[in-house]
């Protein structure tokens, strides 16, 4: 499995031990480059708010146990219902604007309100934070104004996104369907190998599906197909929304990790930069000396030996106990 070694702090909380041994490095500690030592990333995002996307695409990534992201235009939605149940089941809804303008030649006032209003809209109607935005036309204002309302905004310049993103404001994506080079999941599952073989994020953009009027679309059977793909290859891709993937990629970058040793137990816990709300970042060490496995105090943490290493998913502010298997 792909990892990437980062620079662990060494700093420990200054909490007692049972037995008095000293608190032990983290030097010998990895952050995965993608949740789950997933050797690359994959997400799906659809813009404009149109309705196949709710009563197909939704259905087929829930079949496969996925989530998508999905940019409603302000002014074009009718109807919020199937957007607030999508984000009930655990899909992101981010920010398409307002009125779907080239924002790259807006005066900065009218940028703001896009940005701004779309954002406030979507939050109000759906009760959860809108995180990231897609930029109508790929069209992008300046990252400075960008950056005040958001973590993280889509352009489509089909390329893949490495794992130290240069820019959060300017994340890559792929047009698919009718209008594209990608119609056919072989196509389309071509590229997720080719991001996978740079250890990359691969982000699609789709916009109508099957048979609609809108922009592009996309068969749902090369969508399937592809949804199909990427769920088999599991130990390969981490599919998951646009902001989540985004969000890990910023709190691995400033990242510690801080452990105490007890008897027969360590606790680890993660801090890492502020951010409206935070995934789960994977983590591991070696089996501690005399250990053959571990067990969670916390039954729900999501824990794996493998190879000799404890493998743990933490939520940065949290900490999760280990303790010897006896």
């Amino acid at each position: 499995m792909k990892k990437l070694s980062l620079a662990i702090a060494t700093a420990l909380f200054a909490i007692s031990c049972t037995n008095n041994e000293p608190q032990n490095s983290t030097d010998n500690y990895e952050i995965a480059t993608w949740q789950g030592f997933r050797t690359s990333a994959a997400s799906f995002t659809f813009d404009d708010n149109l309705p196949a996307q709710f009563t197909d695409a939704v259905p087929l990534l829930e079949k496969y146990g996925l989530h998508g992201t999905f940019y409603p235009v302000i002014n074009w939605v009718t109807d919020w219902e199937p957007i607030r149940q999508a984000a009930e089941n655990g899909h992101e809804i981010g920010s398409h604007t307002v009125s779907h303008p080239n924002l790259s030649t807006l005066p900065e006032d009218s940028v703001r309100f896009e940005l701004a209003e779309s954002k406030k809209i979507i939050e109000r109607e759906i009760g959860k934070e809108c995180l990231t935005i897609a930029y109508p036309y790929c069209a992008a204002p300046a990252d400075s104004l960008t950056a005040e309302y958001y973590i993280a905004a889509r352009i489509c310049d089909r390329k893949h996104i490495q794992a130290h993103i240069p820019n959060t404001m300017r994340i890559s994506s792929l047009g698919v369907g009718s209008e594209s080079e990608y119609i056919y999941a072989r196509d389309i599952n071509d590229y997720f190998e080719e991001g996978k073989t740079q250890e990359a994020w691969s982000v699609l953009l789709i916009h109508e599906l099957e048979n609609g009027n809108g922009y592009s679309p996309l068969t749902l059977q090369a969508l399937d197909s592809t949804l199909n793909f990427l769920s088999q290859r599991c130990e390969g891709y981490w599919v998951a929304p646009f902001a989540d993937v985004a969000l890990y990629a910023l709190e691995r970058e400033s990242a510690q990790i801080y452990e105490t040793r007890a008897d027969d137990s360590i606790t680890i816990s993660v801090t890492t930069k502020t951010l409206p709300r935070y995934v789960p970042l994977t983590v591991r060490r070696p089996l501690p000396e005399g250990w053959s496995s571990a067990a969670t105090v916390d039954g729900n943490a999501n824990l794996c030996i493998s190879g000799g290493y404890i493998n743990i998913d933490i939520t940065p502010g949290n900490a999760i106990t280990i303790t010897k298997h006896k």
